[in-house]
Formats: C-alpha cells, sequence, structure tokens
C-alpha cells in the first residue's frame, strides 16, 4: 500500500460512486454520515491525538474519533459532542 498513490485513487473512487464529481466537498462529516451510514465524532483534542480509537464491547462497535481542527471552517461552524460507532 502507498498512500500517496493510492489516496487520490480511492478519492476518485469515492466521488464517482456518490456522485460528488469535482465541486469542492463542503460538510465531510455529513458526507461520510451519509455516504456510509456511520456516525463521525469530532473530538476536542489535544494537537498530539490523532484517531482515538475505542471499542464498546457491550455493542460490538468500534469508535473512532477524528481531531477538531481550529483552523477549519466546517469544524468551527458545525461542532460536533456526539460519539460515532461503527461495526467492525
Amino acid at each position: 500500500m502507498n498512500a500517496e498513490r493510492d489516496g487520490p485513487a480511492a478519492a476518485e473512487r469515492f466521488r464517482t460512486e456518490h456522485h460528488l464529481n469535482v465541486q469542492p466537498l463542503g460538510d465531510l462529516v455529513t458526507i461520510i454520515e451519509q455516504a456510509t451510514g456511520f456516525d463521525v465524532a469530532v473530538l476536542d483534542v489535544g494537537p498530539d491525538e490523532h484517531g482515538p480509537t475505542m471499542r464498546d464491547p457491550g455493542r460490538g462497535a468500534v469508535i473512532i474519533g477524528g481531531r477538531a481542527n481550529p483552523q477549519s471552517d466546517a469544524a468551527a461552524q458545525q461542532p460536533r459532542a456526539r460519539a460515532g460507532s461503527c461495526a467492525l
């Protein structure tokens, strides 16, 4: 796997599969939730925290958090305080 090579190809496939064309993507949280059916959590954590992952054995769910970027307009305009989960 080569992230620099595979990432753009995966992004192009995602855009094609979800009819996103080439327009700028607004609220990425909503796009991910609608396209995948997974909830997304944007967390206010320290600058060295990236992708904290937790498992809820009671529900058999994995919770993956994304760090809020204070310089991001979307994160600043739409803070999220809920946890998301997806079963793997």
